[in-house]
């Protein structure tokens, strides 16, 4: 039990190093406060969201705990897939919402003075339909008492994080570390879907199809100027 809780203690730490760091590191790297600042109007939109799948996720638990206790596997299945499903889909609707509507209600709500942060916000949203996952891999990891895969994933998603931030910052600034927590957070999603395998399975082609509709949408809102 100490062994569980001190994973998950320490994967919930990394975590917050993960989606707080960057304005940090921004001013760090850049010295530009004004993007540093850009960067965390954009982390606290994202962070809506996130907190919410993240308390659907976890209201699973203990009925997914209870199925994997009695072994009913497939019954727990079905109910990963219907989270994955509904979230993943619902969850596409933030970057399409905000690539629609931030180009004229961030100067109307922040100021003309936030304009440059329209951009980090738009590429920081697409990270919206992946918490999702996360927090599907992270509700498995709950039920079948992996915390360590969960600290591991989440550490790989801080490392790739860093990496590409101290190379991105410095050339894009707050879309950089936007560019860089996309990356970390796939990352954190494909450590956690094999190594939690089987009791974690994905459905691949519903993933895949919402994806490629989501970009195409996403390029004719950007063509179009929508």
């Amino acid at each position: 039990y100490l062994q569980f809780g001190v994973g998950f203690f320490l994967a919930n730490l990394v975590g917050a190093l993960l989606y707080r760091s960057g304005p940090v590191l921004i001013e760090s790297l850049t010295g530009q406060s004004a993007h540093a600042g850009y960067l965390n109007l954009a982390l606290g939109l994202y962070l809506v969201p996130y907190l919410l799948l993240t308390q659907m996720a976890l209201s699973l638990v203990p009925s997914l705990s209870n199925f994997y206790i009695r072994g009913e596997r497939a019954q727990m299945q079905q109910w990963l897939n219907n989270f994955v499903r509904y979230s993943w889909l619902i969850g596409w609707l933030g970057p399409l919402g905000i690539w629609l509507t931030a180009s004229w209600a961030v100067p109307l709500v922040f100021g003309p003075g936030y304009e440059p942060a329209i951009t980090t916000l738009k590429v920081i949203s697409l990270a919206i339909p992946l918490s999702a996952l996360v927090w599907t891999g992270n509700a498995v990891a709950n039920v079948t008492g992996r915390g360590q895969v969960k600290f591991w994933a989440t550490v790989s998603g801080l490392l790739v994080f860093l990496a590409l931030t101290f190379f991105l910052a410095p050339l894009y600034g707050a879309r950089g570390a936007a560019i860089a927590l996309c990356f970390a957070i796939g990352v954190n999603v494909a450590v956690l879907t094999i190594f939690l395998y089987p009791d974690l399975t994905l459905q691949w082609p519903l993933l895949i199809i919402s994806s490629v509709a989501g970009i195409a949408l996403l390029g004719a809102i950007t063509r179009y100027g929508l």
